[in-house]
């Protein structure tokens, strides 16, 4: 007794909760359809006219202007039904005569506002139509234009205009004012939410529906690749399943959309004008498929198995007969689709209704698409223009399924887990242990990046420290030359003098950071007498020129000025005279500078023994020194750096056994030359 109390309590439980479920997602449902409802508002005052050019990138609505003629002889003329006094006021934005409709005329006066020729596109906003025809007249049918001839057996390639929608351009004259006459007749839905725009206009609002739409197939692509790379977590039966429902799914968005028509179906034959229909069928079938394998319903609830077996055996079994035979007429068919999608709304309902009582991981949310699916579903027939405002029926159908891709995706990875939970506990760990070597990685490479970065700080302080340290050496060999020639040799001060300039030296030598950094910036530069630079050069290395009996020339008749640094210029003028003293044997060495209003150029001549062209490379380079040199490699170098620093360019040229020619170009930077006396 007590046993079997517990059980009818269990029962009575599971069978509270899952009504009380069912109730929360059909008013959530309902909210959602609600939110999507066309609100049409006030409407525009209709006087019949829609003036054109319409502005920026806005459209006008057919309807809310426009007439309707329900009932017209097959074989009418424009002239007769513009006579007909049964035209009817639409005043709506979305036009619709129900589910199956006979052919419907519409009228609407267009006038053109400027003075030159505009061209407006109308958009049907529709993939297609049983036909649909377009005319202009400006004379009651006397004469008349018709510029789209369109059926829904024609080959795609004859649409006026290259698109996926059902789409046609017209033009009308200066200040033209003519009557648009549209006869057509629709499928098993007629909803004709018809706008006349500007072409730029039509392209910008179909580019963002594609940008949207690119997004809804990206979502698909990804979610159909994850499902091959996991089917052997998910088992192969699931994994078809779900993959068949992602195809039929992404067919059915084309088919609304009109790719499938622009791109798959150009040409349209006897099995081609039915494929979109069969899509649609396959769609139904593939979502029954899908819920029978999700739950294993085969084996825990057989009843309910052989419902939908036989019902998908059943929708597939239609759409072939459909796709290769034919159905016809459409007031055959389309009650057949009706019901082929009732039941499998309601089965699909029904599964998840199943998989909430029985407490099936993943059910909840799979219901709870179910019921939005149905309950949607149901509001398309109550309202037609369900989803109009968002962008109509692609729209409503891409939102619906992603929904159920979602909630089959999110389903199965429920059911998936709980089965193999040991497995994703060790997935978990194991990333875990990955993620902390990631860490540890991502120190180390911290430490190596922070370890070049103070390397490179030491190799470019130490490169400073050997220009300044070559600089100091230059004035002190001069000193030191000048001391040893005017200081009589049995003077006191001579030694002394000797081991100082030698001590100094020393520490030179061994790049010591004893001197002032010299750190110049465009900002920082200042005015500097070149010929003032020139002759303290000059008189620094005549004493030294002087004892190696070479003649110290110097040719200096400016008066010009540059904004650079003068230690720079003083390194680089420098630098250069030292080297050709020291490497000229007999002869002379010329100093030389000139100007122009836009540079300065100082010249360094020598009579020495020369380089040719493989060793004037290699000296260049920083710490290299030439095959007679007892120097640091440094000097030509830092010439090179100064000039460098100050913008200008130092060209080096020489003829072995006949001497070298350096030659730097400083730029005068703002200052305008100096006058002369």
């Amino acid at each position: 007794m007590p046993m079997r109390f517990f059980l009818t309590a269990a029962v009575e439980n599971n069978a509270i909760r899952t009504a009380i479920t069912l109730n929360v997602f059909i008013l959530l449902s309902l909210v959602v359809c609600f939110l999507l409802t066309t609100r049409e508002g006030e409407p525009v005052p209709n006087d019949g006219i829609i003036d054109l050019p319409v502005e920026g990138f806005s459209s006008r609505f057919v309807g809310l202007y426009g007439e309707a003629l329900l009932d017209a002889p097959a074989d009418a003329t424009i002239k007769q039904i513009s006579q007909s006094q049964s035209w009817q006021t639409l005043d709506t934005r979305y036009i619709g005569f129900g589910a199956i409709s006979e052919p419907v005329w519409l009228r609407v006066t267009l006038r053109n506002l400027e003075n030159q020729p505009i061209t407006v596109r109308f958009d049907t906003r529709r993939v297609a139509f049983k036909s649909m025809q377009f005319y202009l007249t400006a004379d009651e049918g006397e004469s008349v234009h018709q510029f789209l001839h369109y059926t829904y057996k024609a080959p795609f390639s004859e649409r006026p205009v290259d698109h996926r929608i059902l789409v046609a351009d017209a033009e009308l004259g200066p200040l033209e004012e003519t009557v648009l006459y549209v006869h057509y007749e629709g499928l098993y839905n007629s909803v004709l939410p018809m706008r006349i725009a500007h072409p730029e206009a039509f392209e910008r609002a179909d580019k963002h529906e594609i940008f949207w739409a690119s997004n809804f197939y990206g979502l698909i692509g990804a979610t159909f690749f994850l499902t091959i790379i996991t089917w052997w977590l998910t088992g192969w039966r699931l994994s078809i399943s779900f993959g068949v429902f992602l195809i039929a799914s992404l067919l059915s968005v084309w088919s609304v959309e009109g790719y499938v028509d622009q791109l798959v179906i150009p040409t349209k034959n006897a099995i081609t004008a039915h494929l979109t229909d069969a899509i649609y069928l396959w769609t139904y079938g593939a979502i029954l498929l899908l819920s029978r394998n999700l739950f294993d319903v085969r084996r825990k609830a057989p009843v309910l198995d052989r419902l939908l077996r036989f019902s998908i055996i059943g929708i597939f079994g239609i759409s072939f007969v459909h796709l290769f035979i034919g159905i016809d007429s459409r007031n055959v068919f389309v009650p057949i689709a009706l019901t082929c999608r009732v039941a499998s709304l309601a089965l699909h309902a029904s599964v998840g209704v199943w998989a909430i009582y029985h407490r099936e991981k993943g059910g909840t949310i799979f219901t709870m698409s179910a019921v939005l699916l149905t309950i949607a579903s149901a509001y398309m027939v109550v309202d037609e223009t369900f989803g109009f405002p968002y962008g109509g029926i692609p729209f409503t159908l891409r939102w619906l399924v992603t929904i159920e891709v979602i909630a089959f995706a999110t389903a199965i990875v429920l059911n998936v887990a709980g089965v193999k939970r040991e497995r994703d506990l060790a997935l978990v760990a194991d990333l875990r242990a990955t993620r902390e070597k990631l860490r540890l990685n991502e120190a180390l490479r911290d430490s190596q990046s922070a370890y070049e970065t103070a390397r490179l700080r030491a190799f470019e302080y130490r490169n400073r420290l050997q220009s300044v340290s070559h600089d100091i050496l230059q004035p002190l060999g001069s000193l030191k030359s000048a001391l040893q020639q005017n200081l009589p040799p049995d003077s006191d001060a001579r030694q002394p003098l000797n081991e100082a300039f030698e001590y100094l030296q020393a520490l030179a030598q061994e790049n010591l950071p004893a001197a002032q950094k010299n750190k110049t910036t465009s900002d920082e530069r200042e005015e500097t007498p070149v010929e003032l630079v020139l002759d303290a050069v000059v008189a620094m290395f005549a004493t030294e020129a002087s004892e190696k009996d070479i003649d110290l020339k110097w040719d200096i008749d400016l008066d010009q000025s540059v904004s650079t640094d003068p230690i720079l210029l003083m390194r680089a003028v420098s630098n250069l005279v030292a080297n050709a003293i020291r490497y000229t044997q007999t002869g002379s060495v010329t100093l030389s500078a000139s100007n122009s209003n836009t540079e300065v150029t100082i010249a360094v001549t020598d009579t020495g023994p020369g380089l040719s062209q493989d060793e004037i490379t290699s000296i260049m380079q920083r710490g290299v020194s030439g095959s007679a040199s007892d120097g640091s490699g440094l000097g030509l170098s830092i010439v090179q750096e100064a000039v460098d620093a100050m913008g200008g360019v130092f060209t080096l040229s020489s003829t072995p056994g006949a001497g070298t020619r350096a030659i730097c170009k400083i730029p005068v930077v703002g200052i305008p030359p100096a006058p002369k006396d």
